[in-house]
């Protein structure tokens, strides 16, 4: 979620958040982002998704 997104509201996207029952989830805010993190902070973006895919074996 980008820090600075005004398509999405960050307060209503976390509290939908913590309603869903996952077994593993996380809850990022971008602080330099708006809508689009994977464009705008395209390396923290890639860090994030390999850190949470990257040893995830099939």
């Amino acid at each position: 979620m980008g820090k600075y997104d005004y398509m999405t509201s960050v307060n209503i996207a976390e509290t939908y958040f913590h309603q869903l029952d996952a077994p593993l989830k996380e809850f990022v805010i971008f602080e330099k982002s708006a809508h689009y993190p994977q464009f705008e902070q395209e390396e923290l973006f890639a860090e994030w998704l390999n850190k949470m895919w990257g040893d995830i074996s099939e």
